[in-house]
């Protein structure tokens, strides 16, 4: 059984990448920042590059999260503090060793489904729709 942790004392790592018109928010929990996860022969990094930038409470992710195009959620304790007001993320985050991942994208303009992919809005009130991606899934849509 795994260590429950109250996001409202957990701490993660977040850090901005710009590409393009793209913002990227990387975010981890603490306890997961420059370590890897070995699951089934696959070895992951979560990487001090990629993730490490402020270490923040998870409560205050949302400043981030809102103005990215792209978020990338490492760790049981961002996920679900992102599953608070994004319900989807419960349905797309993936478990990876006990491990919780999920990585979300605002597209703008066009409306294409991509299978895999949970939607949140309609675009309505001048807001993106909001694409939930779940890694490695062979779903349809």
């Amino acid at each position: 059984m795994r260590k429950e942790q109250s996001s409202a004392c957990a701490h993660c790592y977040v850090k901005v990448h710009k590409h393009g018109k793209d913002t990227v928010a990387a975010l981890c929990d603490a306890e997961l920042h420059d370590k890897e996860i070995l699951i089934n022969g696959l070895r992951i990094r979560i990487s001090r590059e990629f993730y490490g930038g402020n270490l923040i409470p998870v409560s205050s992710i949302w400043e981030y999260v809102e103005n990215a195009t792209v978020v990338n959620a490492f760790g049981n304790a961002v996920v679900e503090e992102l599953a608070k007001r994004i319900a989807a993320v419960r349905h797309a985050a993936v478990n990876l060793g006990g491990v919780l991942h999920v990585q979300r994208a605002r597209l703008r303009g066009g409306r294409r489904r991509f299978p895999g992919c949970w939607r949140r809005g309609d675009g309505s009130s001048g807001s993106s729709p909001t694409w939930v991606l779940r890694l490695g899934s062979s779903s349809s849509a």
